[in-house]
């Protein structure tokens, strides 16, 4: 089985707070650049063997692991990653 064969899509939506910005560059930045610290543990221990030997297929016991595990922690990654930025990394909008 390759990875064209899995559904891996999803959507997620925050409630922003009254003010919030709205521009994708500083949603971007708050998303990736401000994770909570168990997030960038995860995908540090998930790019070693990434690193090493690559994943690409899923056609062997290693992928399919991977993929299961991936499956399984996505949603919560995502929640507390767009939680985190809703909440506190987006500045509010200046009134001019």
């Amino acid at each position: 089985m390759t990875l064209a064969h899995l559904d891996w899509s999803d959507a997620y939506a925050v409630a922003c707070p009254v003010g919030a910005r709205i521009d994708p560059q500083v949603w971007a930045d708050a998303i990736f650049g401000n994770a909570p610290s168990w997030v960038r543990g995860l995908i540090a221990v998930r790019q070693a063997p990434v690193a090493l030997v690559g994943i690409d297929q899923i056609h062997n016991r290693r992928g399919r692991t991977h993929a299961a595990v991936v499956r399984l922690l996505h949603p919560l990654v995502v929640r507390a990653v767009l939680g985190r930025a809703a909440r506190s990394s987006l500045p509010p909008i200046k009134e001019l």
